[in-house]
């Protein structure tokens, strides 16, 4: 309790609000809601940011007709949908109970052989019983399907990454059931070529790649002394033998700051200048749709990175490069490093222009682990010597500049 007579001040931190540059490929709440094309998702589950995406399957989720399907044992129709996560609109499939492998397929559009592709489908259940997969078929390769998924009433996402056989022939999307059943079900799919599953896009459609940037970047941190926390969901698996890029200040390819998730299974943190620097990389692994805590941090001579509230792993680095640049990059490849960007979600990001040690990058751990963004009073728990600076909320496109950032 205050002595008598003691005054308790209570001050209103200095924060400011500033919106953060989209490109149009970036997926939001506000695409989610529109419920057209995207990921599908609930809502508040941040920026989703892929690469571009073509729909190979002119015909991908019922918004006219069944033009370019063709049944095996069941019957297609395209149908209102009201649990659609997509255009109100889907495919419904009548499984015959006769045989297992039940449902339609389609060609791919351009189907050619030792080609990689990725087939998705969104599928819920509206009665009986039905247990589908996603499948890549072709008359050389035969079919390659994924793990069958018991279908509910809420859409599940289901998908396959497979390589066409040597010149093969009428290359075709599938979307079946894995046992014989008596069952009613809906979906929308598509296909696009390479290793990782997209939004949606409808029809032969096709998505841009997304591109978040955010200004201000000389008082967020700087060269010589900073620090920054994402939560990110990654829809690939942390061995899937690609880049991913995740963040960059940069003038050029020669004076950077930058991160990656590298092929080799390891999460690097690189300064150049002129000439490349050391990298801090710890080796982490996780499974499509886990939720990863990075934090990387870097001072005058050294860099670090720690992975889901782990230690830090360091690298000397005194390539301090020289930026003029006032835009940072988020979730993007670095101009660099031949990467694709985020290729997943990103909940959250959080910078600072001091020292953060392992128990702000546990605590970090522990909000993203109980889920949502953090809040300021949860931010304000970071040691003083942190001086957290921004708190990108992915949620609603807007970063809150903290008290750090005007000094404080």
């Amino acid at each position: 309790m205050p002595s008598p007579g003691a005054m308790l001040l209570l001050r209103q931190p200095a924060t400011g609000l500033r919106a953060l540059t989209l490109a149009a490929g970036v997926g939001t709440d506000a695409e989610r809601l529109a419920a057209v094309t995207g990921d599908g998702l609930a809502l508040g589950s941040g920026f989703a940011v892929f690469a571009a995406v073509t729909n190979l399957l002119a015909n991908s989720g019922g918004n006219v007709d069944t033009t370019g399907l063709t049944d095996n044992s069941s019957t297609t129709s395209a149908v209102a949908s009201a649990a659609s996560p997509f255009n109100g609109r889907a495919f419904r499939v009548v499984s015959s109970n006769l045989v297992a492998n039940e449902g339609p397929s389609e060609l791919i559009t351009g189907g050619a052989g030792s080609t990689q592709y990725t087939v998705t489908g969104w599928a819920w259940l509206i009665s009986g019983a039905a247990t589908v997969r996603a499948v890549l078929n072709d008359t050389v390769g035969g079919k390659q399907g994924s793990a069958g998924v018991v279908l509910t009433a809420v859409p599940q996402k289901i998908t396959v990454t497979a390589t066409s056989g040597v010149a093969g022939l009428s290359v075709r999307a599938h979307m079946e059931t894995t046992v014989q059943q008596a069952g009613t079900w809906e979906f929308c799919f598509q296909t696009q070529t390479g290793a990782i599953s997209g939004p949606y896009v409808p029809d032969g459609g096709t998505r841009v790649v997304g591109r978040v940037q955010l200004p201000l970047f000389p008082r967020l941190f700087t060269p010589t002394q900073g620090w920054f926390a994402m939560r990110i969901v990654p829809r690939w698996a942390g061995a899937d033998g690609l880049n991913h890029g995740l963040f960059e200040i940069a003038d050029d390819g020669n004076n950077t700051v930058f991160v990656y998730k590298s092929s080799g299974n390891v999460w690097r943190l690189g300064r150049f200048a002129a000439a490349a620097g050391n990298y801090a990389a710890p080796a982490a692994t996780h499974a499509a749709g886990d939720g990863v805590t990075l934090v990387c941090k870097w001072t005058n001579d050294t860099e670090s990175v720690s992975v889901d509230g782990g230690a830090f792993t360091d690298a000397p680095n005194t390539n301090i490069p020289t930026l003029t640049t006032t835009t940072a990059d988020l979730l993007r490849a670095p101009v660099n490093i031949g990467a694709a960007p985020l290729d997943g979600e990103c909940r959250w990001i959080v910078m600072g222009r001091g020292t953060l040690g392992l128990a702000g990058s546990v605590l970090l751990n522990r909000l993203a682990v109980a889920g949502g963004v953090p809040t300021l009073a949860q931010l304000a728990m970071l040691p003083a010597a942190a001086k957290a600076t921004c708190l990108v909320r992915c949620t609603d496109a807007t970063a809150i500049l903290l008290p750090a950032f005007f000094g404080g």
